[in-house]
């Protein structure tokens, strides 16, 4: 044989090996094609509609999803609508007994969806009449909630005839539909009339308003011209039947007790009283306070009796089951077993030299020990009792038995504060004695002042033409979380001379009451929540750096 054959044979049994050689199956390009409607039966917009049932065949096997959930009709139906399927033919089944003369908007949503890969029908929309035209009227919009100005998606918009009272208590609207993933709406094929419109983003049974559910209303009747967009702001109403919300103990020296809406100047009575107790009230919130209980160990149960201005008054009773045996075990122990902690309310160690420095605490103290304390600044160390007593550092335990943590649980430590330097404080074991006669353990806490020249400053001007109302402008921090507010009015500007570089964003709420925050609003007087903005850019403050900006709102 020749040596080019033998070659060629060596080669095309090689070629043959790998041909045969097994390899993954491929599915080929994943299908995003939505299923597409050959015939209906009626046909879309068709008029004098007499059955009972709506026939659509597809190029494709399609599956219905959520029927129930997803399909709007409008108006609504009292039977929910069913279906049956043979081969790739929908038959939806209408149990009603429709309207005469009204035109049926049939709404799937994302329903219908392809058989393998789920693509929802690219058309959804299915409107008949069962007289001799098809209404055209069109009433379109957006949805945000009130206060964080975003899109509410899947809320439901409802219509009612304007004559109808209390309707939104009742339910049974004439026309539904929801909004889009941005909030969008629309409600197309309106009967040429005058209408209520209404926003729930949690509707109840028959689209009944359920209280203490976000809500948009106009007080306004329209008809569906469709030449303006119809914009709504959702809100909450506050409830206005005060209770107790919580009570709790996690901790066998306190607990904590809220109520469902604030308090206006409320009082304390508390059981047991002796003595020995002497109850010291924190105020978390307006809301909310934790109760920390020094004294008698003994207590296992104590009930608190709180009243206010507004009439309001209620009875928490908490359980201190455990507060015996955590004693018990501390006193057979004979150390400590839960130090009080002391910290710094300092961001990656920099104190800043213009603020005041405040030492926190996990429990309000009774007493400390100045001579186990040491200040350090730069390379010189001072006793602390030193340093107090020639003035050098000014501070004061908290002596008040209520306020907020900071009055209750922290020590402001007034000193000049110099600018580019190395600070400490070195607490050594048992510096600090709390409520229940727990010790810290030692503890040193560092921290450093940054130059002038590594701090910003903005000015920042807010104008709302012909408004001249009270403002209440806020500023955030780059995760929209408060910091601080300032009361001002159109026109004027807000300067901060030693801001701390960073990403900032503001929000203006029109405070039209002077009331100092945001109010939400009530249905059932026609009062719309107070309108919040927020300003559509951020604020980049940089070291060394003068930032001004004018913010010109427009309300309507």
């Amino acid at each position: 044989m020749k040596f080019y054959t033998v070659v060629l044979l060596i080669a095309t049994s090689i070629t043959l090996i790998q041909c045969a050689q097994p390899r993954n199956l491929s599915g080929g390009q994943k299908d995003t094609s939505s299923p597409k409607v050959l015939h209906l039966s009626p046909k879309n917009l068709s008029t004098n509609f007499t059955g009972t049932s709506i026939a659509m065949d597809f190029d494709e096997y399609v599956k219905i999803m959520s029927l129930a959930s997803e399909l709007v009709v409008s108006p609504p139906l009292s039977y929910p609508v069913e279906y049956r399927m043979k081969g790739k033919r929908v038959f939806f089944d209408i149990r009603d007994t429709l309207k005469a003369n009204t035109t049926y908007n049939f709404n799937f949503g994302t329903a219908i969806v392809d058989l393998n890969e789920g693509n929802s029908l690219d058309s959804n929309l299915f409107v008949i009449s069962t007289g001799d035209f098809i209404d055209s009227g069109l009433i379109y919009g957006s949805v945000k909630d009130a206060y964080t100005q975003k899109p509410v998606e899947n809320a439901t918009v409802i219509l009612y005839h304007h004559t109808a009272d209390s309707a939104l208590y009742n339910g049974n609207p004439l026309y539904v539909t929801k909004t889009d993933n941005e909030g969008a709406y629309q409600l197309r094929f309106l009967n040429n009339t005058e209408y209520q419109i209404f926003v729930l983003a949690t509707p109840g049974e028959n689209f009944k308003y359920v209280p203490l559910t976000k809500v948009g209303f106009r007080k306004e009747t329209l008809k569906p011209d469709g030449t303006i967009p119809i914009n709504f702001s959702v809100f909450e109403e506050l409830d206005t039947a005060q209770y107790i919300s919580k009570e709790f103990s996690k901790e066998h020296f306190s607990f904590v007790v809220s109520t469902n809406i604030d308090l206006k100047e409320p009082s304390f009575k508390f059981w047991p009283i002796n003595d020995t107790m002497n109850y010291i009230i924190e105020e978390i919130r307006s809301d909310s306070f934790k109760i920390w209980i020094p004294g008698d160990k003994k207590i296992d149960t104590v009930e608190v009796y709180i009243t206010d201005e507004s009439g309001f008054s209620d009875t928490a009773k908490i359980s201190m089951s455990e507060r015996k045996m955590f004693y018990k075990k501390l006193k057979r122990k004979k150390e400590t077993a839960s130090p009080v902690k002391v910290n710094i309310g300092t961001k990656n160690g920099v104190h800043h030299y213009f603020d005041t420095l405040r030492l926190s605490f996990s429990r309000p103290l009774d007493h400390w020990k100045v001579d186990s304390m040491l200040f350090v600044q730069g390379t010189d160390t001072m006793a602390m009792k030193k340093a107090i007593q020639t003035g050098i550092i000014e501070v004061k335990i908290p002596e008040t038995k209520r306020g907020t943590s900071r009055q209750l649980r922290s020590i402001a430590v007034t000193h000049e504060w110099e600018p580019s330097t190395d600070y400490a404080f070195i607490f050594n074991s048992g510096s600090f004695i709390d409520i229940i006669n727990q010790t810290n353990d030692t503890t040193i806490l560092k921290f450093k002042t940054k130059n002038f020249e590594d701090y910003g400053s903005f000015r920042f001007t807010v104008k709302v033409p012909n408004y001249d109302q009270p403002l209440l402008l806020q500023l955030l921090n780059s995760k929209g979380e408060f910091l601080r507010d300032y009361k001002i009015k159109s026109g004027d500007e807000v300067y901060h001379e030693l801001a701390i570089p960073g990403t900032y964003k503001f929000r203006l709420i029109l405070d039209r009451n002077g009331n100092n925050k945001w109010d939400t609003g009530d249905l059932s007087k026609g009062i719309q929540p107070e309108e919040m903005v927020y300003y559509s850019g951020t604020v980049d403050i940089r070291a060394n750096w003068d930032m001004e900006e004018t913010w010109k709102v427009d309300i309507k």
